[in-house]
């Protein structure tokens, strides 16, 4: 009968991430910061990075609805990012 090894290193991950770079202002990275070290201040002894808090709030903001009524027009946000 054969026995199981446990395989050195981490251990695979559930899911595939993907890298991206994006470009913040250094306000927004400071206020990032901000939230790691209001969570860290929170929870105590756990270790939380600026790439969770990050992931985190995108997820936070992805699960928000927007109902009709708040959905802004596109081309007035068009004309206003362009203008």
């Amino acid at each position: 009968m054969e026995e199981k090894k446990n395989k050195r290193g981490r251990p695979k991950k559930e899911s595939v991430m993907e890298t991206i770079a994006v470009r913040l202002p250094f306000e927004i990275i400071l206020e990032i910061d901000n939230y790691v070290n209001q969570i860290k201040q929170n929870f105590p002894g756990m270790n939380v990075t600026r790439a969770d808090a990050i992931r985190q709030l995108i997820n936070k903001g992805l699960d928000i609805k927007i109902s009709k009524e708040t959905t802004p027009d596109l081309e007035e946000e068009k004309r206003r990012f362009w203008d």
